[in-house]
């Protein structure tokens, strides 16, 4: 699954650029949701430039793509300066698991004569496909904000028995997302204590009577810049594959003893486009000039 992520994102070439359009949020996250049900999330686009600038095609590209379903109301709107439209994504796993997939959007804007730009803009979906479980962690999803490299930040997760009766955790995963220098994760940015907290665990997978909970800290310590997706696994023994977890995301910037070698001008939201599509993107252009005169 990740395996496609990486050759997708191993095609595009990021280049430096001012980008008029931001999502916001990049990263999504969704409500834990039962295979076979559904959750909804909403991302924003907005106009940040001074030129009007068209939507174009709203997919999602890589990983679970087929469980994560965007609304295309954006598609084919101009946006002004300093306005925004908002897509609706719907995630409706098949399966038990972590999910992840990337949302892209084509813009164009037309600045006159032959001055067209083009531009791809990306944000990074995820959602954890559960079955019935009585194993509570909270919290589900967690932000780790406003991060810079050499930065560290710990965070309490509860794990707490809401049935009726005794539960076992058989067994965790820490999983984490490498995209094409963007999504940039390593396990070992994630540190694990089953003893700290008020309740502590002592075991990462500790056996829980009904109503009781304990308490792990999880530490995230970047170690490069970039985006970051994980996910903590919990698997039960109330059935086959039932887990609950928590999702860790966070947007890294580098610190300011990193020097400059490390990842060149990247930036989500831009990206230098092949030979093969310069036809359509003529046919685009006499649209464009009609939009915008």
């Amino acid at each position: 699954m990740l395996k496609f992520f990486v050759l997708v994102f191993s095609l595009i070439v990021f280049i430096p650029t001012n980008a008029k359009v931001v999502t916001d949020p990049v990263i999504v996250i969704f409500d834990p949701t039962p295979v076979n049900d559904k959750s909804e999330e909403t991302l924003t686009i907005k106009n940040e430039g001074d030129e009007s600038v068209l939507i174009g095609d709203i997919s999602t590209i890589g990983g679970d793509s087929d469980e994560f379903d965007p609304d295309n109301d954006c598609e084919g709107e101009v946006l002004s300066e300093g306005e925004e439209c908002d897509v609706d994504v719907d995630f409706e796993p098949e399966s038990k698991g972590i999910k992840f997939t990337v949302l892209k959007f084509e813009t164009a804007s037309y600045g006159g004569g032959l001055d067209i730009k083009f531009e791809e803009n990306f944000a990074f979906l995820a959602g954890l496909a559960t079955e019935e479980t009585d194993l509570d962690v909270e919290p589900d999803n967690y932000e780790f904000e406003n991060m810079e490299t050499g930065d560290e930040e710990t965070v309490i997760i509860t794990l707490r028995n809401k049935g009726n009766d005794r539960i076992k955790v058989k067994d965790y995963d820490l999983k984490v997302l490498e995209v094409g220098g963007i999504v940039t994760t390593k396990e070992d940015e994630f540190l694990i204590d089953e003893d700290g907290g008020s309740r502590p665990c002592g075991t990462l997978k500790p056996t829980l009577d009904a109503g009781e909970s304990c308490t792990i800290e999880v530490t995230f310590a970047p170690e490069d810049e970039g985006y970051k997706l994980a996910a903590l696994i919990f698997e039960t023994d109330e059935g086959d594959d039932t887990f609950a977890g928590t999702i860790f995301y966070s947007d890294v910037e580098k610190g300011d003893d990193d020097g400059d070698d490390g990842l060149f001008g990247c930036s989500v939201g831009s990206t230098s486009f092949p030979i093969y599509i310069l036809v359509p993107l003529l046919i685009l252009y006499r649209r464009l000039r009609l939009i915008f005169s």
